[in-house]
Parts: structure tokens; sequence; C-alpha cells
């Protein structure tokens, strides 16, 4: 990468490769939609993030992928910029999304992108403001960001964006 800029066709390529789209509904009927890519090398993130425009990069040493860097793209801004994406330069190859966690999960890329396209169509809710809440109070109270997941049916990685608001850059 001579230029530090990523060309589109390699980050179609790289979301083919190591993209990880994840549908999650909760008993409460919240979905959780996005997009993450695991990788150890930050200064590719950084350049994915610089490319986009958005999303967040962090250390994730909490969990089961080890010692790499997570970048995330979560928000309703976010997955509209990656749907655009998509739009001007083809869907990803990927036939499934990460394994089924139930029978509600999104399987397929296809189903991933209805879910993602309602996601952002709709209009914000106090519900989601009032998590974001409850899972900072959580964390003023002792909870650990793995405990605060489970309590507010969320993944760690947002429990901990939410509560500390953190890049890693």
């Amino acid at each position: 990468m001579m230029d530090e800029k990523l060309h589109p066709q390699y980050v179609r390529g790289l979301i083919d490769a190591e993209g990880c789209f994840y549908v999650a509904k909760n008993p409460r009927a919240t979905n959780l939609v996005g997009f993450r890519i695991y990788n150890k090398n930050a200064k590719i993130l950084k350049m994915l993030q610089d490319f986009f425009g958005c999303g967040y990069i962090y250390e994730n040493n909490h969990g089961t992928h080890g010692d790499v860097n997570e970048f995330i793209l979560g928000s309703k801004n976010h997955l509209r910029i990656l749907l655009r994406f998509f739009e001007e330069h083809g869907d990803p190859i990927v036939k499934q999304t990460n394994r089924p966690r139930n029978k509600n999960s999104a399987t397929t890329f296809k189903e991933w992108k209805e879910t993602a396209t309602e996601f952002v169509n709709r209009p914000d809710s106090k519900y989601d403001a009032s998590l974001k809440e409850k899972a900072k109070k959580l964390r003023e109270h002792g909870y650990t960001y793995k405990e605060i997941a489970d309590t507010i049916e969320t993944s760690q990685s947002t429990a901990y964006l939410w509560i500390t608001g953190k890049k890693y850059n």
C-alpha cells in the first residue's frame, strides 16, 4: 500500500475475507445490527476507518479472538455508509453471516442487509438511549462489561463502547 489509501475492491476483498455481519434479536425485539473486522494490524483498520470516514477501532483483548484489534460499524450512520458502499461496489461474496446464536439470528448476507436497511430507516427510539444509560449505571455499580452485556442483552464490545466511548487509534 504505497499511497496509504485503500482501493474499493481491496476493501470489498477485506470484507469478504475477514468481515463479520451480525444481527442479534433479543426478547425485547430490539435488533443489534452491525459489522466488524478483527485484525492484528491496527494500521489496516485505521486505513479502513479513514476509507469509510467513520467507525470505531479498539483493542479486543477480552474476546475469543485473542489479542487483536477490532473495527466496528454499528450506528445507523455507519451502516448507511456501508450499505451505500455495497450499492456502489457490489455485495460481498460471503454466503453466511456469523454462526446463528438462536432461531432469530440472520444466517445469510441477504437477511443481514434487509435487517440493516430496516434498522437504518426506523426512527430512533427512547429504548436505545435508555439501554446506554442503564449500561453506564451498571458500570458505576461495579459490574464487569460481560455482566453488563448479559444484563442488557448486548455484546461486550457494544457495552464497552457505550460506557467508555473510547476508540483505539
